[in-house]
């Protein structure tokens, strides 16, 4: 079942009720495809930098065309209080400019295209060319779009300089600003039609913006990857769920791999909260810190034996870091516990929780290509109840009898027909069972669980549904 969240649970404990927050699809069990925006077919664009950093795209489709249905946008804008440019690229940008790109045999007089913009003074649009052989650029060219303001579709034609050899290959993007120089205002857009090279038969695919695909990725609900570049790429996810898991169905599995689109880092890297040009930003809300943070762990550096995978987690309060934990994983063939413990939240209480899983070292280190951490199970402790997924507020549910023998009741009120999951886990967190339902009906649900052959000891049940209300209790069995 694709995107449960945690509904309702109240456990009559005599009269004590435990709740806490944990650890957002901590167990891995929920992924889904994810639809992160839409892009010009056969190109890259900036709408993928915009994702990643957690911003909106700026490489817009427009229906409003010089030709056809549809043009380009590109819109320049602010992130982590720096200026950010619209662009879209055949070939991949990186600091060293251009890399691919797409087949291209002849040399073109000029390059020609409909636009509509808003330049600010002492800024400037840039078209940049890449005509190479054999992957080396035999020509760099930097169209200047200059400042001002053109309201009404107006075709520009731009004189190509000759150069010497015959290329196979153009490496071609248009932006809202020059980002070699930081000539650059977030005012800035570029509308862009019909674009055509003279001279020469070949051009270049989808030039009027007529085909857009929807860039999507199957992702870990709740967390952030960076899966959308590697597909920038045309590369396979390098975070991906595996069926080689701790407990229940799925674990998280993250490889290390090339990522030329930013000079050649290498990483493998999911988090709850954002990857911005500051470094990792956001989180997910929470109320109180746990006592100890706990998860389990498989890890192959046979790459690169000096290779190790890091786990952070980062408790900030208004934006400021108040209490970290950053542990480096050795290398292990089964699943392995590891756990660590905080300070006591007497000392400032946070209201974010942020998480980063890295199948390298974050901070330098010996990243190595084919590193695969596998990571489940991660869980909040507080005393000594490990919960996996954060509750919000009571409504009308309890089970029946607690303590139980061999049945256990679940009651509970949907506000609509839903499915739903109700989960069992041992104190230490490990879920024990798992049994999906669909189609419940609205209103009071009243279910039964043979809880027979499970030892006597203390548990935790969890109900899930499709809403967004997380609780979980504590229950005894009694032999």
């Amino acid at each position: 079942m694709k995107k449960f969240t945690i509904f309702i649970v109240i456990v009559l404990f005599g009269t004590l009720t435990i709740f806490g927050q944990g650890v957002p699809n901590g167990d891995m069990e929920s992924w889904g495809m994810k639809l992160h925006f839409e892009n010009p077919k056969y190109m890259n664009s900036s709408n993928f930098d915009a994702f990643i950093r957690g911003g909106t795209p700026n490489a817009l489709k427009s229906t409003d065309a010089h030709y056809g249905s549809y043009a380009i946008k590109l819109q320049s804008g602010t992130r982590d209080e720096d200026t950010t440019f619209g662009y879209f690229l055949f070939g991949v940008g990186n600091d060293n400019g251009l890399e691919g790109g797409i087949p291209f045999t002849e040399k073109p007089d000029s390059f020609k295209a409909w636009f509509k913009y808003n330049i600010a003074a002492g800024t400037e649009g840039l078209v940049v060319i890449f005509f190479k052989k054999d992957g080396v650029p035999i020509s760099q060219q930097m169209l200047v779009i200059s400042s001002g303001t053109i309201n009404a579709w107006t075709e520009m034609s731009f004189k190509l300089d000759t150069f010497a050899g015959t290329p196979d290959t153009i490496a071609f993007g248009i932006v809202s600003a020059n980002p070699f120089n930081n000539m650059n205002d977030p005012a800035n857009w570029i509308m862009v039609d019909k674009m055509a090279f003279t001279g020469v038969t070949n051009q270049l695919p989808n030039s009027g913006f007529e085909e857009w695909v929807n860039v999507e990725t199957e992702e870990p609900d709740l967390w952030m990857t960076f899966n959308v570049m590697q597909l920038a790429m045309g590369m396979p996810n390098n975070v991906t769920k595996s069926t080689d898991a701790h407990s229940g169905t799925y674990s998280m599995s993250i490889k290390t791999a090339s990522f030329d689109m930013m000079g050649g880092n290498v990483l493998g890297i999911a988090t709850t909260g954002m990857i911005g040009d500051n470094g990792f930003t956001g989180g997910f809300p929470v109320s109180k810190k746990a006592d100890s943070f706990c998860f389990y762990y498989k890890y192959d550096n046979t790459s690169n034996p000096g290779d190790s995978a890091q786990v952070m987690l980062m408790y900030s309060k208004a934006g400021t870091m108040i209490d970290a934990a950053l542990i480096t994983l050795a290398p292990s063939t089964a699943w392995k516990r590891v756990s660590a413990v905080f300070m006591p939240d007497t000392i400032m209480i946070p209201d974010t929780c942020n998480m980063i899983l890295s199948s390298s070292e974050l901070f330098g280190g010996n990243a190595a290509i084919g590193s695969v951490l596998k990571i489940d199970d991660l869980l909040f402790y507080y005393g000594t109840v490990g919960i996996p997924v954060a509750p919000e507020k009571s409504a009308d549910a309890f089970i029946y009898p607690n303590p139980a023998a061999e049945q256990l009741h679940v009651n509970f009120v949907l506000a609509a027909t839903s499915s739903a999951t109700i989960t069992i886990y041992n104190i230490d967190g490990k879920m024990i069972s798992r049994n999906d339902y669909t189609n419940l009906p609205e209103g009071n649900n009243n279910l039964s669980l043979n809880i027979n052959d499970l030892p006597a000891g203390n548990y935790i049940l969890s109900i899930v549904d499709e809403s967004n209300n997380p609780y979980f209790s504590k229950f005894t069995i009694v032999r």
